[in-house]
């Protein structure tokens, strides 16, 4: 199925008859797929530009852990068909709608009257503009004032934080990562600010916001977990900010944390890795060249990135004629 997304994001101008190839195969597809190859086909299908509507609104219904990202960054869904999704799913749909970059006057007057405080703190970091919305979502004297702190808290870290930004490397090097960092981080899920936290872990591993709020909308807490790896942090540093960003983690399952089975899920040097390579692949020149890779076939066990340095593309070089040889005398 992945791959069958891969080859339709590779088409600039899709037709009719491929939207309608890709309908048919996707459908016959998703269902038998695992969980997290749904949710990694969730967050690939949310870079696409065009989509047939049957394919949008299946993965639009899924259940939050895998829908979050395509709810938040999907640019074929329409205004009807997220007010569908927020009528048939409720609250826990809604905050990852909040998350988008843009929303009509119709869905900022929806989610206001959701009375989501998730929902409501994400539109106003997001859609602040002084128009109807402020009518519908005031902020009391508690909030204005916990606002100022938290400005003025914002300052301090960000002095606290000047020498990490200095560097251009990642910081999933994580030997580099200073200790107050990841104080601060820990502090800032505690805190019950996951906007705040979501923006400090953009800056610890040296990448945009987009890549961070990816992580946080992964709700199993598994790629936050590898994150927080990937940085160093301890490993009951880490629970303390999993069981704060997502409460439903400190449920128990045979006396045992679910935090703690999804810790014990990961390796460090694999989450090293992996998160090393989501910040390349988000760096701005790598979103303006996509890199496509050969499929895994027997002849060819591994993948080949065409554009690492040195790969040349036989198959691309035309052989040179072949000269009749010259009879001597």
């Amino acid at each position: 199925m992945l791959a069958a997304i891969a080859g339709f994001e590779a088409l600039k101008h899709p037709t009719s008859h491929n939207l309608r190839q890709f309908s048919n195969l996707f459908t016959g597809l998703f269902e038998l797929t695992r969980e997290d190859t749904r949710r990694t086909a969730a967050a690939a299908l949310s870079r696409i530009e065009m989509l047939p509507q049957d394919v949008t609104m299946i993965v639009a219904n899924q259940p939050i852990r895998i829908a979050a990202p395509f709810l938040a960054f999907s640019p074929c869904l329409t205004d009807q068909m997220l007010l569908q999704t927020i009528s048939r799913h409720g609250n826990a749909h809604a905050r990852a709608i909040s998350r988008r970059k843009s929303l009509s006057p119709v869905l900022l007057g929806v989610l206001a009257e959701l009375n989501d405080s998730a929902v409501a703190r994400s539109i106003r970091l997001r859609h602040m503009n002084g128009n109807k919305l402020g009518a519908k979502i005031p902020m009391t004297d508690d909030a204005v004032k916990r606002r100022d702190e938290d400005a003025l808290r914002k300052r301090i870290k960000d002095m606290a934080l000047a020498r990490m930004t200095k560097s251009s490397k990642p910081a999933t090097q994580s030997a580099t990562m200073g200790r107050p960092a990841l104080d601060l981080l820990v502090q800032q899920a505690e805190a019950s600010q996951p906007v705040r936290f979501s923006g400090m872990l953009a800056r610890a591993l040296g990448t945009e916001a987009s890549l961070a709020e990816r992580i946080m909308l992964d709700v199993s807490g598994r790629q936050l977990t590898m994150a927080l790896q990937a940085l160093n942090m301890a490993d009951d540093e880490i629970l303390r900010v999993l069981v704060s960003i997502f409460p439903q983690l400190r449920r128990l399952s045979g006396g045992i944390q679910h935090a703690s089975l999804v810790l014990q899920s990961t390796n460090r040097d694999d989450s090293t890795r992996r998160v090393t390579a989501w910040v390349r692949a988000n760096a701005p020149k790598a979103r303006q060249t996509a890199t496509h890779f050969e499929p895994h076939t027997v002849d060819n066990p591994e993948r080949i990135d065409r554009s690492a340095p040195g790969y040349r593309n036989d198959r691309a070089v035309k052989p040179a004629a072949i000269k009749p040889a010259v009879k001597r005398a």
